[in-house]
């Protein structure tokens, strides 16, 4: 039995033609979640360039834009008289507001003022060409720590308007990256999980590492202090883990054989290995963190297989999303998101192997504080898996077949260019997410896709 799953993102389809939109990064250490000790001035990881201890390499984000299934240039956008004016220097914008760059030397940045001081924040890189790839794109470094910035624990969102144009037309793209910030208040646990997030021809082994704090961040918990259990969401269910992790007292990355780089390690962290042959398309990695036999906390990673050539994709018909990860619904608003088992050269050709097809679907939510939902308006008609009593299944079956199984790409339910046998649907309105009982105002969904009967 073939499994994938994913996490809700945003696919954009724009006149006519097939357009898929993402943020991507250079995939740096610690991902984009940020903690910062209780006096605002210690954060992890450490973004602050030319400091000690700061990661290398920084975080870049940048745009990707697929046209009709090909890679294309861009620009960044804004409208000036409702018209579209691009430019290099254009298009980003930081908590919803456009970043104002000012030059420096060469260099373009975004400045801000932190206690009379002016610091900066991003480094502006108006011409980038990922590695391996060949067009070129803006993008956006990120040199100095968001958390704590005068005085900031909340969540930070980085969006960027763009535009790429194809035969004389012009097409427009929104995409972001959310950058999470959590405050360490110096009493309880608090986690981090970083490593290897892709899988390559040339790194065919993922390496994920742990470490568990309490108290300091400046002071992780010992390696022998704490034990870690991993699960794969949607393939390891009920109370036996895909694997433990291995704790090490040093700052010794694990290079497993015929891979060709190794992730920068931090003492007394527990790790895994995830050979490609356990990843499809992508997979959720939850770890548990335990001491004295006792859970603790709960944190999610994600590995992408750029090997496989099936992906699912998900598409929202809500035109009022910030980016992949989050999706912004206002009062009144419902989310409809759909997935889908497509190929990875081609997501309108639903994936097929010896006449077999992804035939069910499966979700689970939790709410902002990374607990369970079970029980209100989303799951309404749909069925629970069989083991209902384990709080590590918890998935609902939100499979749809024939013409039930149309994939739309906005409000207006115009079909993508697609007819799929299956997909899976389920429609997540702005009430459930901000309640109390519920979302607690957020929501995170993760979809499993299963092949039932293998070729």
């Amino acid at each position: 039995m073939a499994r994938v799953t994913n996490r809700f993102y945003i696919k954009s389809i724009h006149d006519g033609s097939t357009v898929f939109a993402e943020m991507l990064s250079n995939n740096p250490e610690g991902g984009f979640v940020q903690q910062v000790d209780s006096n605002g001035e210690t954060c992890d990881p450490n973004w602050n360039e030319g400091t000690t201890g700061a990661i290398s390499p920084l975080p870049i984000l940048y745009p990707h834009i697929k046209l009709n299934g090909q890679s294309k240039n861009c620009l960044g956008f804004v409208r000036v008289n409702e018209q579209i004016v691009t430019g290099s220097d254009k298009g980003w914008n930081w908590n919803g507001a456009p970043v104002t760059w000012t030059t420096v030397g060469t260099k373009k940045y975004c400045q801000v003022s932190v206690g009379g001081t002016t610091v900066n924040v991003f480094e502006l890189i108006e011409s980038y060409t990922p590695t391996g790839e060949t067009y070129t794109v803006p993008a956006l470094k990120i040199i100095h720590n968001l958390a704590g910035l005068n005085g900031n624990v909340d969540n930070d969102i980085i969006t960027f308007d763009g535009a790429t144009e194809e035969d004389g037309h012009q097409t427009t793209f929104s995409v972001g990256q959310a950058i999470r910030i959590t405050q360490f208040t110096g009493s309880g646990y608090t986690a981090n999980i970083y490593g290897s997030n892709t899988i390559t021809t040339a790194n065919k082994t993922a390496v994920v590492y742990a470490q568990l704090f309490n108290g300091s961040l400046a002071n992780p918990e010992a390696h022998t202090a704490y034990t870690t259990k991993w699960f794969r969401e949607g393939i390891d269910n009920g109370t036996t883990p895909y694997k433990t992790g291995t704790g090490t007292a040093n700052a010794t990355p694990v290079t497993p054989s015929g891979n060709t780089d190794a992730v920068s390690v931090r003492a007394n962290s527990h790790y895994i290995t995830v050979p490609e042959a356990d990843v499809q398309d992508r997979v959720v990695l939850r770890c548990e963190f335990y001491v004295g036999g006792e859970w603790k906390l709960s944190k999610w990673f994600e590995i992408d297989d750029q090997v496989d050539e099936e992906v699912m994709y998900i598409a929202c018909d809500s035109t009022d999303y910030i980016s992949k990860d989050y999706i912004e619904l206002h009062e009144g608003q419902t989310a409809r998101i759909k997935a889908w088992m497509a190929t990875d050269a081609n997501e309108t050709t639903e994936y097929s192997k010896g006449g077999n097809k992804y035939n069910e679907f499966w979700c689970k939510l939790y709410d902002q504080e990374n607990n369970v939902l079970t029980t209100g308006a989303p799951f309404t008609g749909l069925t629970q898996d069989t083991d209902a009593t384990s709080p590590t299944y918890q998935y609902f079956n939100i499979t749809k077949t024939g013409s039930n199984a149309k994939v739309y790409k906005d409000k207006t339910n115009t079909t993508l260019l697609v007819d799929p046998d299956y997909c899976g649907e389920i429609t997540i309105g702005y009430d459930f997410v901000d309640s109390a009982q519920y979302g607690k105002g957020g929501v995170s969904g993760y979809v499993t896709a299963l092949m039932t009967t293998n070729a």
